[in-house]
């Protein structure tokens, strides 16, 4: 009725840019499957806050979220392998289907390559999850973030981010435990760590505070890949009518990675 939202409608959204105007087209809709591997409905699918791979031959590797059960909010994850051609992207397959039946299941899926691997983070209500692929589309089972030494890396109900530079692959991500109680969700500050790529646990001593915390939350941040050697990070800041900045405008904030 145009007044309240409905998730069930959602549709994977795109729009493509003409290089030479520099002008975008209109909104387009990706044509999904009706069904999934196993033979429940995709309905509400969306690529939304995440990481794509684009290849090489121009197919592009896009992580997609959806409904199986339109009476249940939990969400699957799959990556789908696209073709582009220039004005429409058109749905060619997809490989591993993952989901857990806690919450929401497995949403806002972001997918980067590294060292000729593909690699997954996923969000959940009470946790985040991880894994791995070959050829972009097949995973192994899924597991949960940790740290190196053994303890849950605690980002939960909000997104992760992959940064690629230096010859290394890192995680930008929030999480608890760091003084930061008084923040919903414990979305500030925004992190970074180096994966252990043998473990797939983000190694401890190499986590750095990205953003810090200023009363406001982090946990909505985008990556983009420039270089081998460099990546941007942005980040809105978010809800600023609670806490002592109540009342001040929120910030867009930018962060370059460079390696040296």
């Amino acid at each position: 009725d145009g007044k309240r939202e409905n998730r069930l409608r959602e549709k994977v959204s795109y729009a493509v840019l003409n290089p030479k105007s520099r002008k975008w087209g209109s909104m387009r809709f990706l044509a999904m499957p009706t069904k999934d591997h196993s033979g429940a409905t995709i309905t509400g699918a969306n690529a939304g806050c995440t990481q794509r791979v684009d290849l090489p031959n121009g197919d592009i590797l896009l992580p997609v979220r959806y409904w199986r059960d339109p009476k249940k909010h939990n969400y699957t994850s799959i990556v789908a392998l696209c073709a582009f051609d220039g004005k429409t992207l058109i749905y060619k397959k997809h490989g591993s289907e993952h989901n857990i039946p806690q919450g929401r299941g497995l949403y806002e899926p972001s997918l980067t390559k590294f060292d000729g691997q593909y690699f997954l983070t996923m969000r959940a209500n009470h946790s985040a999850f991880v894994t791995r692929s070959k050829d972009g589309i097949h995973f192994e089972p899924i597991r949960e973030w940790k740290f190196d030494d053994g303890q849950v890396l605690g980002s939960y109900n909000t997104q992760q981010h992959w940064v690629t530079v230096s010859g290394g692959l890192f995680l930008v991500y929030t999480r608890k435990g760091a003084n930061n109680d008084h923040i919903m969700r414990h979305r500030a500050p925004l992190f970074i760590g180096q994966v252990d790529l043998r473990t797939l646990r983000v190694m401890r001593d190499t986590e750095r505070v990205l953003i810090p915390e200023n009363h406001a939350t982090l946990g909505n941040s985008g990556i983009c890949r420039i270089s081998d050697d460099e990546s941007w990070v942005t980040c809105g800041e978010g809800l600023i009518w609670l806490g002592k900045r109540k009342g001040q405008f929120n910030k867009v904030l930018f962060v370059k990675i460079t390696s040296r």
